[in-house]
């Protein structure tokens, strides 16, 4: 009975010197390299978007700011006049720097209803060598509408 017993030397020595295998050290390096291209990647991916969120989440804000101005105008419409109405809503227009023009605001009253409509854009763009390049569009539509409680 012939056993053959490699020290745990032995057996390293003899798998790193088998042909067609290759170093491990080299093959480590190779992987270390894809780590430090994939952490790039992503980096660049979550930095874009941050970047894009800080600018675009404003325009939601004041969207909804807006609109919920709208809603309580329309719940006082009893007690303001269209003109009244249209004031106080540019003034809350002009208070969050909104690219809109006091004529898109359109106040609308028939029998015992008022309507407020304000159709608007707000664009996504980057400069770049004193170019301005749009991104992206975003159309808005604040729309509120209630029945008028009392009479003027």
């Amino acid at each position: 009975m012939n056993i053959n017993l490699f020290s745990g030397e032995d057996y390293v020595n003899s798998q790193s010197n088998t042909p067609g295998r290759t170093s491990t050290s080299r093959h480590a390096t190779q992987e270390y390299g894809l780590g430090k291209l994939t952490l790039i990647v992503f980096s660049i991916i979550i930095g874009v978007a941050v970047y894009s969120a800080y600018h675009i989440m404003p325009f939601y804000y004041n969207y909804f700011e807006l609109q919920n101005q709208a809603e309580q105008l329309t719940r006082v419409a009893a007690v303001n006049t269209d003109t009244e109405i249209r004031e106080k809503l540019w003034a809350h227009i002009e208070w969050m720097e909104m690219p809109i023009d006091k004529a898109d605001i359109q106040i609308k009253r028939w029998g015992n209803s008022i309507k407020i409509e304000v159709v608007y854009s707000e664009f996504f763009d980057i400069e770049y060598q004193d170019e301005v390049i749009e991104l992206h569009r975003f159309d808005f539509h604040v729309e509120a509408e209630s029945a008028i409680d009392g009479v003027r």
